[in-house]
């Protein structure tokens, strides 16, 4: 320890290109060895620490998540400079436990610690939209574009380190915001040299170097290693799985967040109010409650019916551990809060309400902000919707099933309600899509058929009253689906009729498909729709895991389980460090395309303006899942990205189904095979090989940039 006093016109609080009296003292202080340099290397490693641990009682900044800040131009290059001189300052025995630990919390930090790497091609969900125009234009003769946000560069630019995030961790993979996503030699260079002196110090720790000072090559024979930690087979499988009861929970108050009508006074969702208590009154009806669909503040209820057959179903089939996780009569309130919405929209005998508000006309305003009267679009047999009415008599089916015995207002009237509006709307009425009788809704959920809806609500049907005329509707078909969504049921009609007759052979051939032929993105997700993709995803894990809990004797059901157990911890971010459950996970999105929770405190107006920020959301829509990646795994955290960040019920509704399947496998003991416990050992050292394989791709990086 340095005892001497420093005079603080000496001492430097950075080291950078136009700034070098840092690099100076260091090199001074190796090359003289005297007190007064090293006093100076000492003090400003202290000062570049999270701690005020310094004579001079000042101390530099350092984000929440624990980035040393020095400039919002570029800070990730501030950073890995210092890292570079305080793990050369720790070689040197100046402060070595401090100082090395500041170079490692920096380094790991832009490696990906927080969930983003900040280096282009390693880790997770590192940059796609560098600054940096040989990168980004296409190869000659085509001509290179302006720079558009949109487009991610044709070319990775392996290894480059990007400036960084601002002072509050926020990150924006965007072209045009030069102070995050510039790249220089300048940058790289400090975060090589930084990384070569923390891989040295890894390697060799206080031994003799061999081939000092002179040319030479290092064997593996020569390092000594670490023993690999050996992991037992259950400690992996815990390590790998998410927490189902957690997401479950947030999944819930998703749900409470998109309610509507007049709240409950034990509502979690502090920024929600009461609204649109008007609904209906252009009818003459009381038609408040229900849920928003998704982003506006639109109910439509097609998808709705939809959400609500699923919920319906996880209830049904894991009722053991939706108790155990604690959320079985939170999943049933969540129900019940639709189900009765959806009573009421039965108006009159033959005639339905099918929406309540114009997407297209609809303001940028939170819910309980919404005073102009909204337009009903009613269903009946003159302007029929035979898709959507079908949906309906599934959802109040299935739901007294769901909610036999339970003190659920009109639980005993549900099957024969659906009964009627099957009997007598969906069969009588002339074939018409939903979105034919519901024009405004065609740009949001444009139906392509009813086939699988009349089947599907058979199915129900048939489960709550037993009537065999419902059982003889069903029929064969040797079509494979490719997805499981609120347009295309054939997957659940399949696996409802493998159940029912005991037949694994009907469903097998979906699950199949999706495990050796549908598309995936490089890391394994299931690609099934570039449109809001997760769904789908989410959607297919619950048919794959229900799949396997009835035929796990199938010859390819346990690969079954593990890729709807694969598609969870994807979306988590359980194996990719990125989550795109709001609220769960170390790194999840911040921009969900939602409009009540971009808006600010309920005390202050909403409008446009929120709608085209590119800021996280003010207010916290935990646990919605958002559209998630592209097909090459890249994600744009940007509200205006309808594909990756849109939210809806119906997406919601499938993770909650899956998760469940999920969490009734973990409660029975069965979510992995039995393969005896033997153990697993883990690669070597994790920091080692990622530092190595670091600087190998920084070298490419600056290699790459001496041609431009």
């Amino acid at each position: 320890m340095v005892t001497k006093k420093a005079k603080i016109g000496h001492l430097a609080k950075e080291f950078s290109w136009s700034d070098k009296k840092a690099g100076i003292q260091l090199l001074m202080a190796e090359i003289t060895r005297k007190d007064r340099y090293r006093m100076h290397v000492e003090w400003f490693c202290q000062y570049s620490g999270p701690e005020l641990s310094n004579e001079f009682g000042v101390q530099s900044t350092h984000t929440a998540n624990g980035l040393l800040f020095i400039s919002e131009w570029g800070p990730l290059r501030y950073a890995a400079n210092t890292a570079f001189i305080c793990a050369i300052a720790a070689d040197l025995d100046i402060s070595p436990i401090a100082s090395r630990k500041l170079s490692e919390t920096q380094i790991n930090y832009m490696l990906g610690s927080n969930g983003r790497s900040y280096q282009i091609g390693f880790g997770t969900n590192y940059p796609m939209h560098a600054f940096h125009k040989s990168s980004y234009c296409p190869l000659p003769p085509e001509q290179c574009p302006r720079f558009d946000d949109k487009i991610p560069n044709t070319f990775t630019l392996y290894g480059a380190l990007i400036g960084g995030p601002s002072a509050d961790d926020v990150y924006h993979d965007q072209r045009s915001n030069e102070k995050q996503n510039s790249v220089t030699l300048d940058f790289n260079a400090g975060f090589q040299t930084c990384v070569v002196a923390l891989l040295d110090f890894y390697v060799y720790g206080d031994k003799i170097r061999p081939h000092h000072d002179r040319p030479g090559s290092i064997t593996l024979d020569e390092v000594d290693l670490p023993a690999p930690k050996v992991l037992t087979q259950k400690e992996l499988n815990l390590k790998n799985t998410p927490d189902y009861t957690d997401i479950l929970k947030k999944s819930l108050l998703f749900f409470e967040a998109q309610r509507s009508g007049l709240l409950t006074s034990d509502k979690k969702i502090s920024w929600r109010g009461d609204s649109a208590l008007d609904d209906g009154k252009d009818i003459g009806k009381e038609l408040s409650g229900g849920y928003y669909d998704g982003f506006t503040n639109v109910k439509f209820g097609f998808p709705l019916c939809f959400s609500m057959t699923i919920l319906s179903w996880s209830v049904i089939e894991f009722p053991s551990a939706l108790r155990d996780s604690k959320v079985y009569f939170p999943t049933i309130d969540a129900l019940d809060w639709g189900i009765q919405y959806i009573r009421k929209t039965h108006a009159d005998m033959y005639e339905i309400v099918a929406q309540i508000g114009d997407p297209h006309t609809e303001k940028w305003i939170r819910p309980d902000q919404m005073t102009d009267r909204r337009l009903t679009y009613i269903i009946s047999n003159e302007n029929p919707g035979t898709d959507f009415t079908a949906e309906m008599a599934a959802s109040l089916a299935a739901a007294s099933v769901a909610t036999k015995g339970l003190e659920v207002d009109g639980v005993d009237e549900m099957c024969l309600r659906a009964q009627f509006i099957f009997d007598n709307m969906t069969l009588k009425a002339d074939p018409t899509l939903y979105h034919e009788s519901v024009p405004s809704a065609a740009d949001f959920y444009r139906s392509s058929d009813f086939a699988d809806e009349i089947e599907w609500a058979a199915l129900w049907l048939y489960r709550c009253s037993g009537r065999k005329f419902y059982k003889n509707m069903l029929s064969t078909s040797d079509q494979i689906p490719d997805t499981f969504s609120w347009n295309d049921k054939q997957a659940g009609v399949n696996l409802l009729k493998a159940i029912e007759f005991n037949n694994g052979d009907m469903i097998a051939p979906f699950c199949d498909y999706l495990l050796f032929k549908a598309p995936r993105t490089p890391n394994r997700l299931l690609f099934l729709d570039e449109v809001q993709p997760s769904k789908h995803a989410a959607g297919a894990a619950f048919i794959l895991a229900l799949a396997f809990e009835y035929f796990p004797e199938h010859k390819n059901a346990e690969k079954w389980r593990d890729l709807a157990r694969d598609q969870i911890s994807y979306l988590s971010g359980t194996r990719t460090g990125q989550s795109f459950i709001v609220g769960y996970g170390e790194l999840w999105p911040l921009q969900p395309q939602h409009i009540g929770s971009s808006c600010p405190s309920p005390i202050y107006p909403c409008g446009e303006e929120y709608k085209d920020s590119n800021q996280p959301n003010p207010q916290s829509l935990t646990g919605a899942l958002v559209g998630g990646p592209d097909a090459q795994d890249r994600f744009e955290d940007n509200r205006m990205n309808d594909n990756q960040n849109r939210v809806s019920l119906d997406t919601n509704a499938v993770l909650h189904a899956a998760v469940s399947a999920l969490r009734h496998l973990e409660f029975k003991g069965t979510l992995y095979s039995d393969d005896g416990g033997g153990g697993y050992a883990a690669p070597l050292h994790c920091s080692m090989t990622l530092t190595l394989l670091m600087i190998f791709i920084s070298t490419l990086m600056i290699l790459d940039l001496r041609c431009y």
